[in-house]
């Protein structure tokens, strides 16, 4: 019958707090455009893991333009201004599993070395990862949670993920704020716009 029966399970996107609204705004998970190999298709990654894995920490610019990949949970949540994670159901017909995504690449040696780097970094790709080729939209969503920075241990430890409302009065004000902010930025950069 309907409404009976388990909680589906859950997989998570992670990633930094600061892209909560742009993620907001644009009601999708895009697929990631960080490095893949020409010729490649981005994807968006999900992860059955409950803690944020390292594979997904970013990359960060120093001030002086030297790049260097973060290497705790608490730099991350510093630095992206907290952690935000999104899930959705581990059956979603939008997911496949990461050993399909492996095995339909044409870029072995690519793939070869995220599985290595996965292992050596305590991630188990072959068991807890899932791709989406697709954007994910909003409606397939189930949990939009956050964490500040101050709900991170300098261990690593998320002591309090925040269930993220964007039906609140509260959320539509920020993200009013943050539209507002984008065109404010646009008049400043010189552009045109109708707000001047």
């Amino acid at each position: 019958m309907k409404g009976f029966g388990a909680e589906p399970e859950i997989v998570w996107h992670y990633t930094q707090g600061e892209k909560l609204f742009p993620i907001g705004d644009s009601q999708l998970l895009k697929a990631d455009m960080g490095y893949v190999p020409r010729g490649d298709q981005p994807v968006v990654w999900f992860t059955r893991s409950e803690i944020f894995d390292p594979c997904a920490y970013p990359e960060y610019v120093s001030p002086n333009g030297i790049r260097g990949m973060l290497t705790s949970l608490k730099e991350v949540a510093e630095k992206g201004k907290g952690l935000l994670r999104i899930g959705i159901a581990a059956d979603n017909s939008c997911l496949k599993s990461f050993t399909h995504w492996s095995n339909s690449r044409q870029f072995q040696e690519y793939t070869e070395s995220v599985i290595k780097l996965a292992s050596e970094k305590g991630s188990k790709p072959e068991l807890d990862w899932f791709v989406s080729y697709k954007p994910v939209m909003k409606k397939r969503w189930k949990y939009v949670q956050l964490a500040l920075p101050e709900d991170v241990t300098n261990d690593g430890i998320v002591t309090t993920w925040r269930e993220w409302d964007f039906r609140s009065d509260t959320s539509k004000e920020l993200f009013s704020a943050y539209r507002q902010s984008l065109i404010k930025d646009d008049c400043d950069d010189g552009k045109s716009c109708s707000c001047c």
